[in-house]
């Protein structure tokens, strides 16, 4: 494959998968800013591409006004950076800006027009032809520019059934893995610029190349700092994502509702519609449903924070605290929901707003919900309860009931799977 054929595959397609394309291959790159030589008469950041890199992967779960302007001034620092390398083609710092600035920008246009406009098949090929670039300047360490060309080929062969290819690790070949040198310079080199051991920047890495990324909220919270911030160097914006990771790190008592309603982004009109369709057809039997899981709830958190017996380990104890903290934020967003949806009558406005973000903060819930604490769960009618709420719940967020079903199983089934999916099912009709 090449830019000119990843261009004509492009076409027609949906535009996600030209921006996880880019954001991918520009990933890639990004530890071989730390093997570039330094001009003396310039301070060398690798800020600008990693910002430009997380931006536009928070764009892909938050497409919302803040977080797409936020792409386009990461876009305009990469721009920027590259001018500390002349702008030249050739030059491997300059290509990796320039692949970082063009995910950044199909990012941020993904969900202008329909059908996808040209400038997103060009600029997912540029990020793609300039991480390949990069791989050509160090072909002799590092293998040939086919590299990136082979695993976009082994993006767009293994495709998953969910629609992304996000939470895969960014080298499926894994003879393409052996970059030990540029990783352990990169690290090198965050830690003598932020003169931290254990950097945000550094676990923000380990959990793109993975897949397994750092809290997508949190992500959406350093994504939206400031730009004068972000231009102030790393010492201004090590402290203010420490801020943002002390509310996140704090699990000694439960976030309060209302900070937590005003973080999440806006929704779209159509899914405020989708989540006031949902509920109209399910307002029967909702308020039953969360009665049932708003008891379960109370009685868990009742059966943790009353507990005699010593734990076996500091771990456990720490364990049951973060469960008490999980649970009591579940249950105020459960009794704020009972509030928002009537038995009866339509919706305010209000409350469908307030109602599908409630939603969300709910998903959010059960799925931090450690599965091994089923296993205390004796009464499987709770189980039961606990998987029709997740039905109940799903299409409220565009999510069919079925499917919803299948993630209230795996968060909470036991033995009895196939009654627990048919009563989701019944609870919702589905």
């Amino acid at each position: 494959m090449d830019e000119k054929e990843l261009e004509e595959w492009l076409r027609g397609r949906p535009p996600h998968q030209a921006a996880e394309i880019a954001i991918r291959s520009a990933a890639r790159v990004l530890p071989f800013l730390a093997l570039l030589k330094e001009k003396p008469t310039l301070t060398f950041s690798f800020l600008p591409a990693f910002r430009a890199v997380l931006t536009a992967a928070v764009t892909m779960r938050f497409y919302d006004e803040a977080v797409i302007t936020a792409t386009g001034l990461a876009a305009n620092g990469a721009r920027r950076a590259t001018q500390y390398y002349g702008d030249q083609a050739e030059d491997c710092g300059a290509c990796i800006c320039i692949a970082a600035r063009s995910a950044a920008i199909v990012a941020a246009i993904i969900g202008e027009t329909k059908p996808q406009p040209r400038g997103l098949t060009v600029e997912a090929a540029t990020a793609a032809s300039h991480s390949a670039l990069v791989f050509r300047g160090y072909d002799q360490v590092f293998g040939s520019e086919s590299a990136i060309w082979n695993e976009i080929e082994n993006d767009i062969a293994t495709w998953p059934a969910s629609g992304t290819t996000m939470q895969a690790a960014l080298w499926q070949d894994h003879s393409q893995t052996n970059f030990s040198e540029a990783d352990a310079a990169l690290a090198s080199k965050i830690i003598r610029q932020t003169g931290d051991p254990d950097s945000f920047w550094l676990r923000w890495w380990e959990g793109a190349k993975s897949g397994h990324w750092l809290d997508w909220d949190l992500q959406r919270e350093v994504a939206l700092i400031p730009d004068e911030v972000w231009n102030r160097g790393t010492a201004a914006l090590g402290e203010a994502i420490r801020k943002i990771e002390a509310r996140y790190a704090d699990s000694s008592k439960p976030e309060d509702i209302e900070d937590a309603l005003a973080r999440l982004p806006s929704a779209s009109p159509v899914q405020h519609q989708t989540f006031h369709q949902a509920v109209t057809a399910y307002q029967e039997v909702l308020p039953q449903t969360l009665a049932q899981v708003v008891d379960f709830c109370r009685l868990e958190l009742n059966r943790l924070q009353g507990r005699n017996e010593a734990y076996v380990s500091p771990e456990a104890e720490a364990e049951a605290q973060r469960q008490i903290r999980v649970l009591t934020s579940i249950l105020a967003a459960l009794e704020r929901l009972q509030i928002e949806i009537p038995e009866t009558g339509a919706l305010s406005e209000a409350s469908i707003v307030k109602g599908e973000k409630l939603t969300r903060l709910l998903v959010k819930g059960f799925t931090e919900w450690p599965r091994k604490n089923i296993a205390d769960m004796t009464d499987s009618a709770w189980r039961l309860a606990l998987v029709g709420g997740c039905a109940a719940l799903g299409p409220m967020l565009g999510v069919s009931a079925s499917v919803a079903a299948g993630v209230g199983v795996a968060l909470f089934g036991g033995k009895k799977i196939a009654d627990a999916i048919k009563v989701a099912k019944d609870v919702t009709n589905a």
